[in-house]
C-alpha cells in the first residue's frame, strides 16, 4: 500500500491544477481519487492481470476526454499550455509502461501502446517503442509495420525502407509485410512527384526572372535541372518493380497477387497499368499451372467493380474464353479449375443485368460441359449448370428436360450433395409426384459437407402441413441419421428439431418432448446450449426444464464448467442464490486445481457482472464516470445546439480496443 499512497501523493498536484482552473469540483476530485486508488491497488497484487491495466487506461483516457470537452465548454484553451494539459496522457502512459514491463511476451499490449503514443503525437516515445519492441519481438509483423509507418510520418523514407526489408528478411512469407512496403513504395513515389512539381515551378520562375533581366542562368540551377532528370528512373517506378521482382521471387502465392492487383488498381498512380502489366507477367511466370492463378490472369484487367458496358463486354468474352481453354487443358486440374469457372459464371450471371449476357454465360457453361470428356467434368460444373437453367425455365416442356438433365448428373456423381441440391428443388418445381422417394434416395446416398447434407436432410420437411406429420418425419430422419457417416449430421439436426419443438409445442407439454429427445438420440454439447439458450430467452422459463438440461449438460466431459455457470447465472438473476452456490460448489467438487481456478475466476467475473435489466442504472453506478455538473451540462447543451459541427471534432477517442474480454465459459 505504500506504493499506492506515493501514486496518490503524484497524483494530488495534477488534481489540484485541474480544480484551479475550475475544470472539476471537489467532490469529483474526491470521487476520481478514491477510484484510481482502487484501480492502482489491482496491479500491486500478486499476480495482476492484463485488463487490470487496460481498466485502468480507459479510465484514464475517459478522463482526459472529459478534460479537453470541458476546456473547449470554458475557453481555456487560449491561456496557454499548464501541468492539466498533459497529466492525465503523462498517467496514461506511465500505466501502459508498467503494463509492457509486467507483460513483454504480449504483442498486442505494445501495439496498443505504439498506436496510442502515435495517436497523442509523442514522437520521441512512439520511436523508443518500436525499438524496444522489437528487440523483444524480432519476428512480429505488426511491429515493423508500426515502426515503418512512425519513420515515414517522421519523413525518414530511407528509414522506412530499412525497417520493411528488415522484417521481409525475417519474414519472408508475410503476405501482408509485403502489401505494406509497396504501398510504401507508392506512397513515397507520388509524394516524391507532387514535391518534384512545386519545385520545378518554383525554378521555371526563377529562370524566367534571369532571363528577363538580361542574365546568365546560374550553375546552381542548371545542376538542379540535372538532378531532377536523374531521380527519373524512381519516377518511372525502379524501387517498386524491384519490390515486385522479390516478392515474386521470395513468396510466389495467389493471395499476394490478389491483394497486390487490389492495391494497383485503387492507387492513383500514372505508372499504375505498367506495374498491373510487369506484376501480370510475374503471375504467369510463377504459377503458370495454377487454377487459382489462371483465373485471376483471366480477370486480371478486369475492375472488381466493374458495371455493364461496351467495353466490358469483351473483356468479359476474353475472360470467360480463357477459363474455358483451362478448364480442358490436361496440365491443370480440372476439378478445382472447373469448380472456379462454375463459381465465376455464377457470380456474372447474378451481376449482370442484361438478358443477352446472362444467356451468354449459361449457354457458355452448357456448351462446355457438354463437349468435355466424363473425366474432367466436376459436381460443381453440373449443379451450378442446373441452378442457372432453374432460373429460365419457362414451360414445363423445359422443367421437364431439366430434371431428366439433373437425373443425369446424378447417375455420374451419385454421391455429390451439391447436385443432389438443385436436383430436388427442380423435381419440387416441376412437381414431381414421386418426390418422397426421390427424397429418400437423396438422404440415403448423398454425402458432402455437412450444411449441404442438412439442406437434403430437411428438403422434404415443408412439405407436410400437419404439425403431427412434421414431427413423425423428424423423428424418422433423426433416427435414420444416428447410421450417417458424417457424425456432424445427427447434431445439426437435432437443432433444427428443437427449434421447431420450441416454435410448435405448448410450454406445459415441452418437458416431456425434450426428455423423450435427450433420452432416445444423441445431442451434443451445442444443443444442450442452444437449447439452455432458447428456454431462458422464452416467455416463461421453466425451472424443471432448465435443471433437466444442467444435468444432462454436465454429463459431458469437459463440458461441466459452462454448464454449472449457465445454470448458475440464471438461478442468480432469479433471486435463487442459494441454489446458485449450490450448484457451484457441487462442481468445484469434481474438478481439479486447475478446474476450480477457472470456475471460480469466471463465477466471480460473473457476481461482478451488472444485470442486464438494470444495466443502465448499475453502469451509472459503478462505472465510474466522473458526474457533470448542472451548469456544465447546460453549457454542453448551448453549445452543442450553437456549435455542431465542433462538437462532431471534438468527441471522446474510441477506447473499445482497450477493453479485455477476459471470462471465458
Amino acid at each position: 500500500m505504500e506504493f499506492v499512497m506515493t501514486k496518490q501523493e503524484e497524483m494530488a498536484g495534477e488534481l489540484k491544477e485541474l480544480m484551479l482552473q475550475g475544470l472539476l469540483t471537489e467532490a469529483e476530485v474526491k470521487q476520481i481519487i478514491s477510484r484510481r486508488t482502487a484501480l492502482e491497488s489491482a496491479l500491486i497484487r500478486l499476480e495482476p492481470k492484463k485488463g487490470d491495466y487496460l481498466r485502468y487506461i480507459e479510465y484514464l483516457m475517459a478522463l482526459e476526454a472529459l478534460r479537453r470537452k470541458r476546456m473547449k465548454r470554458l475557453d481555456l484553451t487560449a491561456k496557454g499550455p499548464s501541468k492539466a494539459d498533459y497529466c492525465l496522457v503523462e498517467a496514461q502512459f506511465n500505466v501502459f509502461e508498467r503494463a509492457v514491463r509486467r507483460f513483454k511476451d504480449d504483442i498486442s499490449l505494445w501495439v496498443q501502446f505504439i498506436e496510442h503514443a502515435r495517436r497523442e503525437k509523442a514522437v520521441v516515445l512512439t520511436g523508443k517503442l518500436t525499438a524496444r519492441a522489437l528487440q523483444l519481438h524480432p519476428n512480429s509483423v505488426p511491429l515493423y509495420i508500426l515502426a515503418a509507418r512512425h519513420q515515414m510520418e517522421a519523413q525518414t523514407p530511407g528509414a522506412a525502407r530499412t525497417m520493411f526489408q528488415r522484417g521481409l528478411r525475417l519474414n519472408p512469407e508475410s503476405a501482408e509485410l509485403w502489401t505494406e512496403y509497396l504501398k510504401m513504395e507508392l506512397a513515397y513515389i507520388e509524394t516524391l512527384r507532387r514535391e518534384l512539381k512545386r519545385t520545378r515551378d518554383l525554378r521555371k520562375q526563377l529562370v524566367k526572372k534571369v532571363k528577363k533581366k538580361g542574365e546568365e542562368v546560374p550553375a546552381e540551377l542548371k545542376k538542379a535541372v540535372t538532378e531532377d532528370e536523374s531521380m527519373k528512373e524512381i519516377m518511372d517506378g525502379a524501387i517498386v518493380r524491384e519490390v515486385l521482382r522479390s516478392a515474386a521471387e521470395a513468396h510466389p502465392k495467389i493471395t499476394l497477387f490478389a491483394t497486390w492487383r487490389r492495391v494497383l488498381f485503387n492507387h492513383p498512380t500514372p505508372i499504375r497499368d505498367s506495374l498491373l502489366s510487369e506484376l501480370h507477367a510475374w503471375l504467369i511466370k510463377r504459377l503458370p499451372h495454377d487454377p487459382h492463378a489462371i483465373k485471376l490472369s483471366a480477370v486480371w484487367w478486369i475492375d472488381d467493380n466493374w458495371t455493364e458496358g461496351s467495353d466490358i463486354v469483351d473483356q468479359l468474352h476474353a475472360a470467360n474464353s480463357k477459363m474455358q481453354a483451362a478448364v480442358k487443358s490436361e496440365d491443370i486440374d480440372s476439378r478445382e479449375m472447373g469448380t472456379l469457372y462454375a463459381q465465376w459464371i455464377s457470380q456474372s450471371v447474378r451481376r449482370v443485368n442484361s438478358i443477352p449476357l446472362k444467356e451468354y454465360f449459361t449457354r457458355s457453361l452448357h456448351t462446355l460441359i457438354a463437349n468435355l470428356p466424363r473425366t474432367r467434368l466436376c459436381p460443381t460444373l453440373l449443379a451450378t449448370d442446373l441452378q442457372l437453367s432453374a432460373l429460365r425455365q419457362t414451360d414445363n416442356d423445359a422443367k421437364t428436360k431439366t430434371v431428366t438433365r439433373a437425373r443425369k448428373y446424378i447417375d455420374l456423381f451419385l454421391s455429390s450433395a451439391e447436385i443432389w441440391i438443385p436436383y430436388l428443388a427442380l423435381a419440387k418445381e416441376a412437381g414431381t409426384s414421386e418426390w418422397r422417394s426421390l427424397w429418400n434416395e437423396a438422404r440415403e446416398k448423398a454425402r458432402g459437407p455437412v450444411d449441404e447434407l442438412c439442406r437434403i436432410w430437411l428438403w422434404g420437411i415443408p412439405m407436410f402441413e400437419d404439425a403431427k406429420e412434421k414431427d413423425e418425419i423428424y423423428e424418422e430422419i433423426l433416427k435414420a441419421s444416428i447410421q450417417q457417416s458424417c457424425k456432424e449430421l445427427h447434431p445439426h439436426l437435432l437443432l433444427q428439431y428443437i427449434d421447431h419443438i420450441y416454435e410448435t409445442v405448448p410450454p406445459k407439454s415441452r418437458q416431456h418432448r425434450l426428455q423423450h429427445l435427450f433420452s432416445n438420440y444423441l445431442p451434443s454439447d451445442a444443443c444442450y446450449r442452444f437449447c439452455f439458450s432458447k428456454e431462458t430467452h422464452s416467455e416463461s422459463p421453466s425451472k424443471a426444464i432448465l435443471t433437466l438440461l444442467y444435468e444432462r449438460w454436465r454429463q459431458i466431459d469437459g463440458e461441466e464448467i459452462e454448464a454449472a455457470l449457465r445454470y448458475g447465472e440464471w438461478l442468480l438473476r432469479n433471486r435463487d442464490g442459494r441454489g446458485a452456490k449450490q450448484v457451484i460448489d457441487r462442481t468445484r467438487a469434481i474438478l481439479d486445481d486447475e478446474g476450480r481456478a477457472l470456475l471460480d475466476e469466471n463465477w466471480v467475473a460473473m457476481l461482478d457482472a451488472p444485470e442486464d435489466e438494470d444495466f443502465d442504472e448499475v453502469e451509472r453506478k459503478e462505472e465510474e464516470v466522473v458526474h457533470v455538473p448542472p451548469e456544465l451540462e447546460a453549457e454542453d447543451a448551448a453549445s452543442a445546439s450553437s456549435d455542431g459541427e465542433e462538437e462532431e471534432e471534438e468527441q471522446p477517442p474510441d477506447t473499445s480496443e482497450f477493453i479485455s474480454l477476459n471470462m471465458e465459459w
